[in-house]
């Protein structure tokens, strides 16, 4: 009898150029990923931040979706997940796509979105954001 088992695909670096250094208050958006021949059913998403920490120092993250790879979400009606808080630095925080975000499936196309609410700029290095894909296996 088969069995359905996760498979879990190639990590990939989508930092995009302007996290590091990013202003406070401003964002950025990672480079458009498709799903549509990966059709993974979820993603994870590690997102690197170094920073000034301090208590209330946080940096938001949005996922903008898009059915045709060209037209995303805005910010005010795009998901978003958990904030990742700076109280030491840096911080490390995993997302799975479809459960942080509230999803039932992945969307076609989507960016990830990272607004930094600080009170300073990032670091000039070492800000990073990841994506595995999540697949679906029957062995």
């Amino acid at each position: 009898m088969a069995q359905v088992k996760i498979q879990y695909g190639t990590t990939t670096d989508i930092t995009p150029s302007g996290l590091n250094g990013l202003a406070n208050n401003a964002y950025v958006d990672t480079a458009a990923q498709s799903n549509t021949t990966a059709l993974a059913i979820d993603y994870l998403i590690s997102i690197n931040v170094n920073g000034t920490a301090a208590s209330t120092a946080r940096v938001d993250v949005y996922l903008l979706c898009s059915q045709d790879g060209t037209n995303f979400d805005t910010q005010e009606s795009a998901k978003q997940g958990s904030s990742i808080i700076l109280s030491a630095s840096p911080q490390q925080r995993t997302y799975s796509l479809t459960s942080d975000f509230n999803l039932d499936s992945v969307p076609q196309n989507f960016k990830i979105r990272v607004v930094n609410k600080t009170g300073a700029a990032l670091g000039a290095s070492g800000n990073t954001i990841k994506i595995t894909p999540i697949y679906r296996q029957i062995v």
